[in-house]
């Protein structure tokens, strides 16, 4: 998970560790928050590094972003583009080109479609 603001650690959080997925790494921009709320919710790993605690973190398969709303886009971007499942607090991007920007995200599919339940 990336990000523990207010609706983070307030709304997801919680509502996480009530999930029985495993919460491996918590990313926030301040560490000490990052550990309070980490541990709170059941997290392994607090870190303030978003690409050593998440993008290359093998054990990560699926990242909640619930960082700051200007962060969103470029966030999933990366997320996706590493082949992550994303799920995005909104919203997805402030306006059209932080999320189309230089990387032309405008009408592609993801590749990896997971199958219907």
């Amino acid at each position: 998970m990336v990000g523990a603001g207010n609706y983070g650690s307030r709304v997801l959080l919680p509502a996480l560790s009530k999930t029985g997925v495993h919460l491996d790494t918590l990313v926030t921009s301040a560490g000490i928050s990052g550990v309070h709320h980490g541990k709170k919710a059941g997290f392994e790993i607090a870190s303030t590094d978003f690409a050593e605690g998440v993008l290359a973190n093998g054990r990560i398969n699926t990242v909640v972003i619930a960082s700051r709303h200007d962060s969103h886009a470029e966030l999933a971007a990366q997320c996706l583009e590493a082949g992550l499942n994303v799920f995005v607090e909104k919203p997805l991007a402030l306006d059209e080109e932080a999320w189309t920007g230089s990387r032309g995200w405008r009408g592609r599919t993801p590749e990896k479609t997971p199958a219907p339940p």
